[in-house]
């Protein structure tokens, strides 16, 4: 058969198969890129369900620095200073037990008592002298009221939080009362099944308040190379810093 406007030959066939595999394949192509999507939300619906978990964990384990330095302060500031600090520390503890130390600090900034004093040899040390420990310490002042501070150096040694609940007297400053939560007793909450799934790997991050530095704080030596991208979620503090 010869074309009307040439002399090439038409080949119906041909013309027709042609169509066809243009249109299965156009089908197939936006088949799998719409399988492509599905899958890449739901990995993110996962995602952020992982990270919802260690969230929630994480602040769990901090509302106890809330809960253990609301109490002292409140004793302090009703009753005086506890003769036994010892004692009312350890009641304190047994229902906040992912707290590592109570501190007392007294309005000159000197830690005047801790429990547990092991691992904890901090007794007589100026945090508003110490580079690490006051900006945290005046930002506490400034607002009155309960803050976190961390990760940071801990002069005990390691990182963690210090949560403090300004204390006065006559509405005079005159201290704080403060806890101490490692970063490791933190990362140890968090639950095991996403540290388990070889899916998934997880770093913390913390961009310091000028935004000049950032520190990555990992439970895990290497990351998972299954995961070349990154998800971030960020996990802001109610009364406290960002992460």
């Amino acid at each position: 058969m010869r074309n009307p406007l040439g002399n090439k030959t038409y080949n119906p066939p041909l013309f027709t198969g042609l169509l066809v595999f243009l249109l299965v394949f156009a089908i197939t192509t936006f088949v799998t890129y719409q399988r492509y999507l599905i899958q890449k939300s739901s990995e993110k619906d996962e995602i952020r369900r992982q990270a919802e978990r260690v969230d929630n964990e994480m602040k769990s384990v901090l509302e106890q620095g809330f809960s253990s330095t609301q109490s002292i302060a409140f004793l302090v500031e009703n009753y005086g200073v506890p003769e036994d600090f010892t004692k009312i520390s350890q009641l304190i503890l047994k229902t906040n037990t992912n707290v590592d130390a109570l501190e007392l600090v007294d309005g000159a900034g000197v830690i005047t008592h801790v429990y547990p004093l092991e691992g904890n040899e901090v007794l007589g040390f100026n945090i508003l002298r110490d580079s690490i420990g006051k900006p945290g310490a005046i930002k506490t002042i400034e607002k009155g009221e309960y803050f976190i501070t961390g990760p940071i150096d801990l002069k005990q040694g390691g990182s963690g939080f210090v949560c403090r609940t300004p204390i006065y007297n006559d509405k005079e400053f005159a201290g704080f009362a403060a806890a101490v939560i490692k970063l490791s007793s933190l990362l140890s909450k968090i639950p095991m099944d996403t540290l388990d799934n070889g899916d998934f790997s997880y770093q913390l991050s913390k961009v310091n308040p000028d935004g000049s530095e950032e520190m990555f704080l990992s439970p895990q030596k290497k990351t998972s190379e299954r995961m070349p991208l990154s998800t971030l979620f960020p996990i802001t503090m109610g009364n406290g810093n960002s992460m």
